[in-house]
């Protein structure tokens, strides 16, 4: 079972706060990275289809597999085993030249749960490049709420897969549009039953209804 990891949120959520001038520091411009190699080949030619990543797929790959792969992954560095360090959480890594980091969960089968990428603001990722190699979710649900922020999740509920976004609440709702940015995948085992142990809060989940607003109430 995969629970949200406080953790990397509240990171998602302070980059975005200082990237905004929310914190009352002033705006920090964000340079553009150059496209990571994982996200241009995820978008562009991926290595397997969701819930699948770069042939570690939920419910399927076994742990040592699974690190095996990321020891062997150009642009992975730091594979940390982080068993007993941070809770729920397996093993931890980071991608080089501002590529982000990732996470694996596991299960008590010795699988892996659930893959977390969290994808480096500079990354400029947006929901409408995912859209357009994978077409569109089918629910949406609304995250936590932090300093006129809200966190909402873009749900492809058969593929197993979840897009995460940190959004301004204006009116209580949260707009989204082709450039909201994407801040982090995760990739779990397809289906209901996932999606229940996946959230918090599955009775506010609401079929997508394209780009539009909202309700985060």
């Amino acid at each position: 079972m995969i629970v949200r990891k406080n953790l990397l949120s509240l990171v998602l959520l302070f980059n975005l706060l200082l990237d905004t001038g929310c914190l009352g520091w002033g705006s920090r411009e964000v340079t553009p990275a150059p496209r990571h190699a994982w996200v241009t080949r995820w978008l562009e030619n991926p290595a397997c289809c969701p819930p699948c990543w770069e042939g570690i797929t939920p419910g399927v790959t076994t742990i040592t597999e699974a690190v095996y792969i990321l020891n062997h992954l150009a642009g992975v560095s730091k594979v940390e085993d982080t068993h007993g360090i941070l809770t729920g959480i397996a093993y931890r890594w980071y991608f080089d030249q501002q590529g982000g980091e990732g996470m694996l969960t596991e299960n008590e089968q010795g699988r892996v749960a659930g893959v977390e990428l969290g994808v480096a603001y500079e990354q400029l990722l947006t929901i409408g490049e995912v859209i357009s190699t994978y077409g569109s979710p089918s629910h949406v649900q609304r995250g936590g709420l932090h300093m006129g922020q809200s966190g909402l999740y873009i749900i492809y509920m058969e593929r197993g897969m979840v897009l995460y976004s940190i959004l301004t609440i204006y009116d209580g709702s949260v707009k989204v549009s082709p450039k909201t940015r994407v801040l982090e995948l995760d990739f779990i085992q397809p289906g209901e039953d996932s999606f229940i142990q996946y959230s918090r809060d599955f009775n506010k989940i609401v079929e997508w209804q394209g780009y539009t607003s909202y309700s985060v109430r």
